[in-house]
């Protein structure tokens, strides 16, 4: 999911379920944006920058929470952003069922398909984008079956 969201990053959302596959710092997953953007400075001393969610959540003892890996203690100019990091944190708990990425609307409140297309054909083998582009694969088909959310 980390190479879509690179390139489609602001026509997704995270929806996070169980943490496998969504990135902690990168992914938009809690609120607008992600964490590397949102908290710069803690990004900068996290220890793991590329880990999945899931890898911050921990079960120990019965005791479920959030548990994150710094290089170092935030310095006091860094405590604001940790302790706002920290709430946000709080109201999160990972569940059972899988990650989902949804595709939101832009701007105009619209799904535009020609930014999932244009990946899709950036990034598929070359044998099926010939399928699609000799109209034997039915683009339809895809966007039929998937599941797209408005917001």
């Amino acid at each position: 999911m980390a190479s879509i969201a690179q390139e489609m990053g602001p026509s997704l959302q995270w929806e996070v379920g169980d943490g496998h596959s969504t990135l902690f710092w990168k992914d938009s997953w809690c609120g607008e944006g992600s964490f590397m953007e949102r908290f710069p400075e803690m990004f900068n001393i996290a220890l793991e920058k590329d880990c999945l969610v899931q890898h911050y959540w921990r079960n120990i003892g019965g005791s479920e929470g959030w548990s994150i890996r710094l290089s170092r203690g935030p310095l006091a100019v860094e405590e604001g952003q940790a302790q706002v990091l920290a709430g946000i944190l709080r109201t999160v708990a990972l569940g059972s069922s899988p990650d989902q990425v949804r595709w939101k609307a832009d701007s105009s409140r619209c799904y535009k398909a020609r930014h999932g297309y244009g990946w899709f054909m950036r990034h598929a083998p070359i044998n099926l984008q010939k399928s699609v582009n000799d109209g034997r694969f039915g683009a339809r088909s895809c966007l039929t079956r998937s599941r797209l959310s408005y917001g």
